[in-house]
């Protein structure tokens, strides 16, 4: 018992740079208050405080020419998720001066579901596997709608998240998907709308239909199209790629939180390549990642070292079958 306690204390001695109190972060948020209904102010509250903890961490992970046009449907997106990026939270300062609930919290961020999502949603910037689009067809069914131009806004929406579209016959770089669509109904505050991916040879790769809640911000509407679009069209390239062989990444010699968020964010940057990445072991400077990789297995060790992670980079130093050992150096 003693020795398993020993062991116990060692470890602890051990400087763990997993998510901890100094990623707790202090935020502000307020909301109007409605004398009929303070405790309904003082949840919208603490939920604008927890939106702007998440849109602080985003602002550091994500493509900032990307976040500049879509500021706005970032924090559409980060409002709509709830508390789910959210690990924990404590209530530090409360008031209410009549006007408005001011509420003041201590939080702790899920960094790496958070970083996924960001990917999943297109805000880290594109990479060699994002598709661009031509807009062949997309009609309006409805009997009545104030939305007008549609292939026109969803090619600017796709455009402002880093993705070529465009509705001309003309393709854009890369791996080219054709996308039509049908405004089906239109409601006070909600649009159905169907959508059809293709391949360049016209071969149907996904279709679906989806409501998306009316803005008063028409561009942030078609904005969550475009993220949903975007979204779709990641699996599909993951699916035509195949599903990868799957690898065990052991990082060692991290000097810090910071270096292995670095590369974490590198990872997420090379979808084309890197997919189903998990994390599932931290000790002292040591992590260690389950990955599928979808790019020749010969070229792993090139992909991996000399990773720039801030003040340090990464080097490959041992390939055995599925488990590589990367230290930073």
């Amino acid at each position: 018992m003693r020795f398993v306690v020993a062991i116990f204390l060692l470890l602890c001695s051990f400087p763990v740079f997993a998510q901890g109190q100094s990623d707790r972060m202090i935020m502000q948020g307020q909301s109007k208050v409605d004398p009929r209904n303070i405790a309904l102010a003082k949840r919208l509250a603490i939920k604008d405080a927890l939106s702007s903890a998440l849109e602080k961490e985003s602002y550091a992970m994500a493509d900032q020419n990307i976040l500049l046009r879509n500021a706005k449907l970032l924090r559409e997106k980060l409002d709509e998720s709830g508390q789910s990026f959210i690990k924990d939270y404590s209530l530090k300062r409360e008031e209410n001066d009549g006007s408005y609930y001011k509420v003041e919290i201590s939080a702790l961020v899920k960094k790496g579901l958070l970083q996924q999502k960001l990917q999943e949603w297109g805000f880290l910037g594109s990479s060699s596997s994002r598709s661009s689009f031509v807009i062949e067809d997309f009609s309006n069914q409805a009997t009545r709608s104030s939305m007008s131009n549609l292939d026109q806004n969803l090619a600017f929406a796709i455009r402002k998240m880093g993705v070529s579209a465009t509705v001309s016959q003309t393709a854009g770089l890369g791996q080219t998907l054709k996308l039509s669509g049908k405004l089906i109904q239109e409601k006070e505050k909600s649009l159905l709308v169907s959508f059809v991916i293709k391949d360049d040879s016209s071969k149907i790769l996904d279709q679906f239909s989806q409501e998306f809640s009316k803005r008063e911000d028409s561009s942030i509407t078609y904005g969550l199209m475009a993220i949903e679009i975007l979204s779709r069209s990641q699996s599909i390239m993951r699916e035509k790629v195949g599903g990868g062989n799957q690898f065990e990444l052991v990082l060692e010699k991290l000097p810090d939180y910071a270096a292995y968020q670095n590369f974490r964010q590198f990872l997420f940057s090379k979808s084309n390549l890197f997919t189903a990445i998990e994390e599932f072991y931290y000790a002292h400077q040591k992590i260690i990642l389950s990955v599928s990789y979808h790019g020749n297995p010969a070229s792993l060790r090139n992909v991996l070292s000399g990773v720039s992670l801030g003040q340090a980079t990464t080097q490959v130093t041992s390939v055995d079958n599925q488990k590589i050992v990367i230290q930073v150096q």
